[in-house]
C-alpha cells in the first residue's frame, strides 16, 4: 500500500528515448521548480496517468488488523471500546469485567501448571533427598524462617496455591464486599463486637494493616502458638504470662483438629492438657476483671 501511495504522490514520467537526460532525471528527481530539458522536435516528458488507490488494499488491511487481534488474544470487545470511542465509565467497566473473564481460564491454566510442578518437585525431593534438607522461607513482613525437612516425613504431595486468583475480584470489588459484609453485621460474633483476628485480616485486606497496631502483636501470638504446637506431641509445655489466651486456644485447637487422625492417644492428651491450662486461666482472668 505505501509503495502504490509513494508511486502515487513521485509520480512516473514517460519520456522519448534520446530525448533528455536520463541519469540526471533519475538522480535527481522532479523537485519542485525543476525545468526539464528535452532534445528539440522530440515529444515532450509527461507524466503517466495512476489510478486511485484500489479497494483490494483497503479490504488487506482490514483482514491484518482482525487477524492481529486474533493472534495477541486481545479482547474483541476491547479493540471495538477503542474503535468507537467508548468513554462511558460504566461501559468500560463492563468491557474490562470481560476482558479479565477471558483471561480467567488462562489464568488458571497457569495456576494449575503451577501445582504440577511442585507435585513433581516433592516426588523428586522425596525420592532423591538425602539425610536432612534446610528450607529457608520470607514471609510478607521480611521475617525468615528456616525448615528441616527430612524425606521420612514427607508422606504427601498435597499442592494448593495459597493466594486466590485476582483476575476473580478486582481491588475495588474486594474493598465494597468487605464493606458490604461489616454493614451487614456479619463479621460481628455472638457479643456483637468484632474480634481482633477478624479486625486484623479486614483491615489487611483493605490495604490498611499497618494501622492497626495491637495486629503485630495477635500475629506473635499466633506465630508462638503454632510453634508450640510441634513441641506438643513430645511432651507437655507450660503456658507463661505474655500468651494471649483466646489466641493460643484457637491455634491448638485448629492444630488439635486438623491433624485429630495423625496424633496418638498421649500426644492427643498433651495438647488437651495444654488447652486446659489455657482455658483455665483465661477463666480466672475474666472473673477477675
Amino acid at each position: 500500500k505505501h509503495e502504490f501511495m509513494n508511486r502515487i504522490t513521485m509520480g512516473v514520467m514517460a519520456v522519448e528515448d534520446g530525448s533528455v537526460d536520463v541519469d540526471d532525471l533519475a538522480e535527481e528527481g522532479l523537485s519542485p521548480g525543476k525545468i526539464v530539458i528535452y532534445r528539440q522536435g522530440s515529444k515532450a516528458p509527461e507524466m503517466m496517468k495512476e489510478t486511485t488507490l484500489p479497494e483490494i488494499f483497503n479490504v488487506e488491511e482490514e483482514k491484518l488488523l482482525n487477524e492481529f487481534v486474533i493472534v495477541s488474544g486481545v479482547s474483541d470487545i476491547m479493540s471495538s471500546a477503542t474503535e468507537h470511542g467508548v468513554s462511558s465509565g460504566v461501559a468500560l467497566e463492563i468491557l474490562i469485567s470481560q476482558y479479565n473473564e477471558r483471561l480467567l481460564v488462562n489464568a488458571e491454566n497457569i495456576r494449575e501448571v503451577y501445582v504440577l510442578i511442585s507435585k513433581q518437585m516433592l516426588k523428586l525431593y522425596k525420592q532423591f533427598i538425602a539425610d536432612v534438607r534446610v528450607v529457608k522461607n520470607v514471609d510478607n513482613d521480611a521475617k525468615t524462617k528456616i525448615f528441616y525437612v527430612d524425606k521420612d516425613v514427607m508422606t504427601a504431595d498435597d499442592v494448593y496455591v495459597d493466594s486466590e486468583n485476582e483476575l476473580l475480584y478486582t481491588a475495588k470489588q474486594k474493598k465494597e464486599m468487605l464493606l458490604n459484609l461489616y454493614k451487614s453485621g456479619l463479621l460481628f460474633n455472638s457479643n456483637g463486637m468484632i474480634s481482633q483476628s477478624t479486625k486484623e485480616k479486614l483491615l489487611s485486606l483493605l490495604g490498611y494493616g499497618s494501622l492497626d497496631s495491637q495486629g503485630a502483636l495477635v500475629k506473635l501470638h499466633r506465630e508462638k502458638a503454632q510453634a508450640e504446637n510441634q513441641s506438643l506431641n513430645s511432651g507437655n509445655v507450660p503456658t507463661e504470662i505474655v500468651d494471649e489466651h483466646e489466641i493460643h486456644i484457637e491455634e491448638h485447637t485448629r492444630y488439635y483438629l486438623s491433624e485429630y487422625e495423625n496424633l496418638n492417644k498421649i500426644e492427643k492428651e498433651y495438647i488437651l492438657k495444654h488447652i486446659a491450662e489455657h482455658s483455665e486461666k483465661l477463666k480466672g482472668f475474666q472473673q477477675a476483671v
